[in-house]
């Protein structure tokens, strides 16, 4: 991916002369400003404290402290993007309206004002779009779309009405403009143009790709993020492109392309194209998740396991870095479920007639699980009976689970443990295996034996 750096903002060269107070023994020489820097020389006797601050109007944006010495020079940066996004929408109110605002300079020693400098900003450099394009065709994944200044028309109006200030339609989309700047970073931003579609793995069929990028080799490649995407490229560079597709055709061309899944289950999906010199490029083109997590198993369970899935710790994220841009995907999407228990209670019965075990299932606040197994026999969770209990009252002790509730029918069961195997299955069948022992006992009812379990679960 090439990399651009974006000029802060042109600045216009009006400085307001920097008061230096004459009443006291210190002062402040050649002071000036770069493109980046603050600079100048301290004059005094003896180590002074004194507090660097920048402000916009009676805001402090940024403040400092630190010490001075005689006839030495120091240097600071100046207000950055991030610290003016803190009043992001004043300063696209006032710019909007003037054309120009101003950040102001300080540095004082205690309620003196050593000096007071205000440089006025002006003309936000816009967002360098790539030549190079890339985009799926009739694909089965979530494309993308850029974020633009018009996603933030309506936090402006309400910013407006709040405020009891009113603007025409031109300043409105001005200070759309300019608030999209300062709070993108002035980077450019990604979002998914259709809900992102779950999957076990990848699917098998190859992409159509519509690009203008020129590449010795090319790949469809799912990462999670920018350090997997670089990894990628450069084990495909020491593996010799083996999983790379060459095309001679250059300027705009088809390319249809297998994807490629890396480590990750939210996943970016790129077009990554790899010369034999070792450089390359990466185009955003989609997303998909891929679930293939079996529920987990917790440690509280009170019965032995046969298999029990690791838990996953990897969430979706809303918003992930690649190079110099944003994406914000829709992965709100927890793809494990946590079964926290399950219990049985009583039953009666007898090796003519069976048992009828009930069940109690308890999972936490998620879940995508879609059917229990029982020696062979499915039983699908929409056919159950699932409550919801709710705890706690706030963010911090708010617990929410699901209890499901089922009976099985045993045709017969052993006098004393009976080992039973249970398969629990999510809606995109992954499986987890345990087993649960059910204890039985002997007893005689009028001349009867009848097994039963006599142990209420909670």
């Amino acid at each position: 991916m090439m990399k651009r750096k974006f000029p802060f903002f042109i600045i216009a060269l009006f400085i307001i002369c920097p008061s230096c107070s004459k009443r006291v023994p210190i002062h402040l020489d050649n002071i000036a400003f770069s493109k980046q820097n603050f600079t100048f020389c301290f004059k005094g006797k003896d180590s002074t404290q004194l507090t660097y601050i920048i402000k916009y109007g009676n805001f402090e944006l940024y403040k400092t402290q630190f010490f001075a010495e005689d006839d030495s020079s120091y240097s600071f940066k100046k207000a950055t993007i991030k610290m003016l996004s803190k009043k992001a929408y004043e300063i696209a109110y006032e710019i909007a309206n003037k054309d120009s605002f101003p950040i102001h300079y300080m540095i004082k020693n205690d309620s003196i004002i050593l000096c007071d400098t205000a440089i006025f900003y002006k003309k936000i450099p816009p967002v360098i779009s790539d030549s190079i394009y890339a985009y799926m065709k009739n694909t089965h994944y979530a494309g993308v779309q850029k974020s633009t200044y018009k996603d933030k028309i309506y936090d402006v109006k309400k910013f407006l009405v709040n405020y009891n200030l009113k603007a025409d339609s031109t300043t409105i989309e001005t200070m759309a403009r300019y608030l999209f700047y300062l709070l993108t970073n002035n980077t450019i931003a990604y979002k998914n143009n259709k809900k992102i579609p779950i999957y076990k793995q990848l699917p098998a069929q190859s992409v159509n790709i519509k690009t203008n990028m020129n590449a010795d080799y090319f790949y469809l490649v799912g990462v999670k993020n920018q350090k997997t995407l670089d990894d990628f490229i450069k084990t495909e560079i020491v593996n010799g492109f083996t999983q790379g597709q060459s095309s001679y055709v250059r300027g705009t061309k088809d390319l249809h392309l297998s994807p490629i899944k890396t480590h990750g289950n939210y996943l970016y999906l790129f077009l990554c194209g790899i010369n034999k010199d070792w450089s390359s490029k990466s185009i955003l083109v989609g997303g998909v998740i891929i679930d293939d997590v079996p529920p987990y198993i917790s440690s509280k369970f009170n019965y032995s396991s046969i298999f029990e899935a690791k838990k996953h710790r990897e969430y979706g994220y809303n918003i992930e870095k690649f190079y110099n841009y944003y994406v914000d995907f829709d992965y709100n999407y927890d793809i494990q479920t946590d079964i926290l228990s399950l219990k049985y209670g009583n039953f009666d019965g007898n090796d003519y007639d069976g048992y009828s075990v009930p069940f109690i299932l308890k999972l936490d606040s998620s879940f995508d699980l879609s059917a229990i197994v029982i020696k062979g026999k499915k039983k699908k969770i929409n056919d159950m009976n699932v409550e919801i209990r709710e705890q706690g009252n706030t963010i911090y002790n708010y617990t929410k689970h699901y209890i499901i509730r089922f009976r099985h029918h045993f045709h017969k069961l052993n006098t004393g443990d009976n080992y039973i195997q249970i398969d629990f299955l999510d809606t995109r069948g992954n499986k987890s295996t345990t087993t649960i022992n059910i204890r039985t006992e002997r007893i005689r009812n009028n001349g009867t034996e009848v097994n039963v379990y006599n142990e209420i679960y909670n």
